[in-house]
């Protein structure tokens, strides 16, 4: 499970900006697409279901990059209630372990 998450997340990682375009890009009319922001909820949602069973440092670290990139296009309400949860739970969690070492 482990593999098939960091595998996942080094996927997304590779096409996460496409992707963020294809949701929040314009129409065909050139309007700004509204059903763009069920699609980020998604995606945020994929990314953080990965970041709990994240072992090593790099992954989490690319985790935390696209949650930025992710956040860049969100509501407000994403980003309070899935994204800043999970930074200040990587970021509590490698202070935890920087200060038992």
């Amino acid at each position: 499970m482990l593999y098939l998450n960091l595998l996942c997340l080094l996927r997304l990682s590779n096409d996460i900006t496409n992707v963020i375009e294809m949701l929040c890009g314009n129409d065909a009319e050139g309007e700004p697409k509204k059903e763009g922001e069920e699609g980020l909820v998604i995606i945020t949602t994929l990314v953080t279901s990965c970041v709990r069973s994240l072992k090593q440092t790099n992954s989490k670290l690319q985790a935390l990059k696209i949650l930025l990139l992710l956040s860049e296009k969100s509501s407000a309400e994403n980003i309070l209630d899935r994204i800043i949860p999970y930074c200040v739970s990587v970021s509590s969690a490698e202070t935890r372990s920087w200060l038992n070492y």
